[in-house]
């Protein structure tokens, strides 16, 4: 199955799709499975025009409803990005957006700190 990655983090401006190809026995009814796929053929298949597929890119996966977006962060799961957020995102500084995907969502922070 083909899946598009929007490659945001260091393809450059204007924002690129890359289409990465994922074996249809690969493809789960798992989303987060789907997407460590999609990462894995990104990096792994060799690509002359695209980078691979990195922290900051954003995959997009169809659903019935149309299609959500995925943006791939360091050190954790990918994260679902609203249309607003995805807007907000993709107005980020190219050069910012590897960061900006690492402080978008906090939730690999400790809730307490330290005593």
């Amino acid at each position: 199955m083909l899946f598009h990655v929007m490659m945001t983090a260091y393809q450059g401006d204007p924002v690129a799709q890359k289409v990465v190809d994922v074996p249809d026995d690969e493809v789960s009814d798992d989303v987060y499975e789907t997407l460590q796929r999609i990462f894995h053929y990104g990096n792994t298949v060799p690509d002359t025009v695209y980078c691979s597929v990195s922290c900051g890119d954003v995959a997009i996966i169809p659903t019935s409803e149309g299609e959500e977006h995925y943006l791939y962060r360091p050190y954790a799961i990918p994260r679902c990005l609203t249309a607003d957020e995805l807007t907000e995102y993709l107005a980020t500084p190219r050069r910012e957006r590897t960061s900006h995907a690492f402080y978008t969502d906090r939730s690999w922070q400790p809730t307490q700190s330290p005593e």
